[in-house]
């Protein structure tokens, strides 16, 4: 049988999910007008012959030998066949941490190939929570010195840890120094691709640590932590996240117009059940 007559010009690194790129490489192969998921899987192995469609509709996970399966049949090779194994697993990971790490090596994947995505910085930027904090920073303080950036933090941190985060933040374009001053633009940084929401995540974790730690650094003068447990349906749970969305969005906008700022202040809003009943079905 033809190793060649499944291959597919869709172009893997541009998906994040496995799931979707499958789809869409057997659109096109069916596009190409030969294709069947029976003749397909017996190609590639499988014993199933709808296997692939349970891949795609999401009813089934794919092993790691699955994948080079999978990847072979559809005529990746080398670095696009080792980008699919790792996406695949990114997909399929189970932590945050998990998740990062495999989003760092799809991006070099992509990096080796020369394909240039801000996705790379944008990882770096939501890693560490000092990047975020010395930004703000730089907002409160435009004339501060660079050697003296590190010793305003809380935890502090090294002078070279600054150093890095200035570099970083330059990198994205969003700082500037000139005649000894700082301009911070007003460019932000999304966590759209799935990529950079894996950064992110390590974010919130490096964030709510912090918050626990804040009971023993700061005095109840200093900060204001508070919660409550409530009893709530699913609908009134999804109303409770607007209202916290819209409460986050006076908060900032009191941020920009407020003249008058002097320290960089971290803000964490939770919502987790402490319950759940036997199936996952019975949440949205």
């Amino acid at each position: 049988m033809d190793q060649n007559m499944y291959s597919t010009t869709v172009e893997i690194l541009n998906y994040e999910d496995f799931r979707l790129y499958l789809k869409a490489a057997v659109d096109d192969l069916r596009a190409q007008g030969h294709f069947s998921y029976r003749k397909f899987s017996a190609h590639a192995g499988f014993s199933s012959p709808n296997f692939l469609l349970l891949l795609i509709q999401g009813e089934r996970n794919l092993s790691e030998d699955g994948a080079l399966k999978l990847g072979n049949a559809f005529g990746l090779k080398n670095t696009r066949l080792q980008f699919f194994k790792d996406l695949v697993k990114f997909n399929q990971s189970t932590t945050p941490q998990e998740r990062f790490n495999y989003s760092q090596n799809l991006l070099k994947f992509k990096a080796k190939l020369n394909i240039q995505f801000i996705e790379d910085e944008q990882t770096e930027y939501f890693k560490k929570w000092i990047h975020v904090a010395v930004r703000e920073l730089l907002i409160i303080h435009p004339t501060i010195k660079t050697e003296d950036i590190y010793k305003r933090l809380q935890p502090q941190v090294k002078k070279s840890e600054a150093e890095q985060a200035l570099l970083l933040l330059k990198s994205l374009k969003l700082i500037s120094e000139q005649d000894g001053a700082w301009s911070v633009s007003s460019n932000t940084i999304a966590t759209g691709s799935q990529f950079v929401a894996a950064s992110a995540y390590l974010y919130h974790d490096q964030m709510i640590n912090l918050g626990r730690q804040s009971l023993e650094r700061f005095s109840k003068e200093q900060r204001y932590i508070t919660g409550s447990t409530v009893s709530l349906s699913w609908e009134n749970y999804k109303h409770v996240q607007q209202k916290i969305a819209e409460l986050r969005s006076e908060i900032l906008a009191l941020s920009e117009v407020d003249q008058n700022k002097e320290e960089v202040f971290q803000i964490n809003f939770q919502l987790f059940p402490l319950t759940l009943k036997n199936s996952s079905k019975d949440s949205p």
